[in-house]
């Protein structure tokens, strides 16, 4: 089992790399308050066109 100490590093190193990535990222809200503004159908059409591509 981890310890604390160990799963902060590793959560701050994938942290680190996905800031000082080149590559676009889009954030869907997909909390409760998210699913009733249709952030399903958001991330269903995301996913359709990424996988088009």
């Amino acid at each position: 089992m981890a310890t604390f100490d160990e799963i902060r590093k590793q959560a701050l190193a994938e942290w680190e790399a996905l800031e000082q990535s080149d590559k676009p990222r889009i954030l869907v809200g997909a909390g409760t308050c998210g699913l009733a503004a249709g952030a399903t159908a958001v991330l269903a059409t995301i996913n359709r066109e990424l996988a088009r591509h």
